[in-house]
This record gives structure tokens, C-alpha cells and sequence, in this order.
């Protein structure tokens, strides 16, 4: 009989972080100065480019709170015995 490989998976327990304030609040800006330019002069304001910050701060904690429950979604690499 053949001798197989088998996978074996090794699961990491990884802690994923947000984006620093910062690199979401530049990103917001460019995000609003573009659709400002295109779109509507409206979203070029202080107002939305603050609201959208605060916005993708909140989904982007959420999403790596979560994503840091479940060390199987990334980092599993295969091993042969």
C-alpha cells in the first residue's frame, strides 16, 4: 500500500489590531476629497470626513475583535507526516 501525506493543521492563536487612528482618518480624507470631486462637493466637509472616520474605527475594531476569536480563519499552515 501507498504511504499517504497527510495534513495536519497547526493553529496559531493570532490577535489582529485595528488600524491606528490616524491611517483611518487620512484614509477617510482622501476617500471624501475623491468622492467630493466626482460625486457631490457636499461629502468634501469636515463633518463627513469625521463621521466617516468614526465609522470604518468602529467596523474595523469589531472586525479584528472577532477575527482574533477564530485563530482558524488565517494562519493554519499544512505539515506532512
Amino acid at each position: 500500500m501507498a504511504k499517504r501525506n497527510t495534513v495536519i493543521s497547526k493553529r496559531k492563536h493570532v490577535i489582529y489590531r485595528p488600524p491606528e487612528v490616524a491611517e483611518i482618518q487620512t484614509f477617510s480624507r482622501s476617500v471624501c476629497q475623491k468622492l467630493g470631486g466626482v460625486i457631490n462637493a457636499e461629502f468634501d466637509t469636515p463633518e463627513i470626513k469625521h463621521d466617516l472616520a468614526g465609522f470604518v474605527n468602529v467596523v474595523a475594531s469589531i472586525w479584528s475583535k472577532e477575527l482574533s476569536k477564530k485563530p482558524e480563519i488565517l494562519d493554519t499552515e499544512p505539515t506532512q507526516e
